[in-house]
């Protein structure tokens, strides 16, 4: 099911319920009318999850402060698909710097090669607005002051929530612009039933200027 982001202030902090899943008359009246006892089912969530006890009532008093129809909205999405109520940062521009002990290979091929350069990119994982862990890819790679012309190294990890995590990382060079993508296959369990997600984490240098790059993430 396609997450929709809808950005709630509240308590100092950015909401992310769902849009597009308001509540049929069916499912509101047979949904909990205590929010004190729907909430035990968010917390289900993030005690699956093995969040820290103080990330866990962050979680908790977040799902609180919505209003009756968004908290019927996430309730409505965390029965049908727990994994689309983690939400995660947009694209950011990152600038890369000098990686320190690479060197091309012989004196003929470094000027040829460029500099050796090392950027990283996290995203932050986010329940109901609350951190809850962060994606992170490293690219190496040679570029001249206009292009990429080869790359060195590329990985990408999570780290946070309990979740197991088996990653696929890619790289590769077209018309000068490297790209460092890191595939996440994720898992866990949620009342005795497996929840599994994909996420896409993709570091791209830009066009004509290989020192300033662009990460973003999606699900595949």
């Amino acid at each position: 099911m396609e997450a929709r982001k809808l950005f709630l202030s509240f308590t100092g902090v950015t909401a992310l319920a769902l849009t597009g899943l308001m509540p049929t008359a069916s499912f509101a009246s047979t949904t909990d009318d205590s929010s004190s006892v729907s909430q035990t089912e968010v917390l289900e969530l993030a005690a699956a999850l093995k969040v820290p006890a103080k990330t866990e009532s962050a979680i908790g008093q977040a799902y609180l402060s919505l209003s009756d129809s968004e908290q019927v909205a996430v309730l409505q999405t965390l029965r049908a698909d727990p994994g689309a109520l983690i939400e995660w940062e947009e694209s950011t521009p990152i600038a890369a710097k000098a990686a320190v002990g690479e060197h091309a290979p012989g004196l003929s091929t470094r000027a040829a090669r460029g500099t050796a350069l090392v950027a990283t990119d996290s995203k932050t994982a986010y329940l109901l607005g609350i951190p809850i862990g962060t994606w992170v890819i490293e690219y190496k790679y040679y570029a001249t002051s206009t292009a990429v012309t080869g790359n060195i190294d590329c990985q990408g990890w999570f780290s946070g929530i309990g979740v197991s995590d088996t990653v696929k990382e890619s790289s590769y060079v077209v018309n000068g612009r490297g790209t460092c993508s890191a595939r996440h296959t994720m898992s866990f369990v949620f009342k005795g039933s497996p929840i599994q997600w994909n996420k896409l984490h993709t570091f791209t240098t830009n066009s004509g200027n290989p020192r300033s790059l662009s990460g973003s993430i999606k699900s595949v």
